[in-house]
C-alpha cells in the first residue's frame, strides 16, 4: 500500500489524509506491523508498509498491536475524519467555483474596458484636425481652392436669349 501527496495539495488535506492514513495502519496493524517514510526526488512524502530496495527510509514507524476497543475508537475517529473531510472539499469546490466566477467576471470588465479604450482611441483620430505626414520625404501640398464659375448672363428682358 502506498500513498503519494501531490505538491499542489493543500495542507490540510495532507493532514487529513495522514491522519485517516496513520489511523488505517493502527486499525491493520495485524497485517503490517511497521510503516515505512520515504521522500521522492520532488521531495513528496510517501508511506509504504513494504521496504523498498532501492531507497533509504526517512523515517521507520512500528505499529503497536490494538485491543478491541482501541480499534472500535480509531474506527470512529476514521469515520469522523472521513465525514470532515467530505465537507471540506465541498467547502473548496464551492470556493473555487467563487474563485472562477469572479476570475471571468474580471476578465469580462477588463476585456469590455479594452474595448471602449479602442473605441474612444479611434474616435479621438478621427476628430482629430491634426495633419501627419505619412511619408516625410514627400511634402505636404496645400489645397488650392477652386474659383466658383460665373453664372451666365442673363438675357435682358425683350432680347432673345439664344444667339
Amino acid at each position: 500500500m502506498s500513498i503519494v501527496f501531490k505538491p499542489k495539495t493543500s495542507h490540510l488535506q495532507i493532514l487529513v489524509v495522514l491522519s485517516s492514513l496513520a489511523t488505517s495502519y493502527v486499525l491493520y496493524a495485524d497485517e503490517a506491523d511497521k510503516v515505512y517514510e520515504y521522500k521522492n526526488n520532488n521531495g513528496v512524502t510517501e508511506f509504504t508498509d513494504q521496504v523498498k530496495p532501492d531507497e533509504q527510509a526517512v523515517k521507520e514507524i512500528k505499529v503497536q498491536p490494538m485491543s478491541e476497543e482501541q480499534k472500535h475508537e480509531a474506527t470512529e475517529k476514521l469515520n469522523k475524519i472521513e465525514k470532515d473531510s467530505a465537507i471540506l472539499d465541498k467547502q473548496l469546490e464551492a470556493d473555487r467555483r467563487i474563485e472562477l466566477q469572479e476570475q471571468e467576471a474580471a476578465n469580462r470588465a477588463k476585456q469590455e474596458q479594452q474595448r471602449l479604450d479602442q473605441q474612444a482611441e479611434i474616435q479621438a483620430q478621427h476628430n482629430s484636425s491634426v495633419v501627419t505626414r505619412q511619408n516625410p520625404i514627400r511634402p505636404i501640398n496645400p489645397v488650392i481652392p477652386v474659383q466658383p464659375i460665373k453664372p451666365a448672363p442673363r438675357p435682358l428682358p425683350g432680347k432673345p436669349h439664344h444667339k
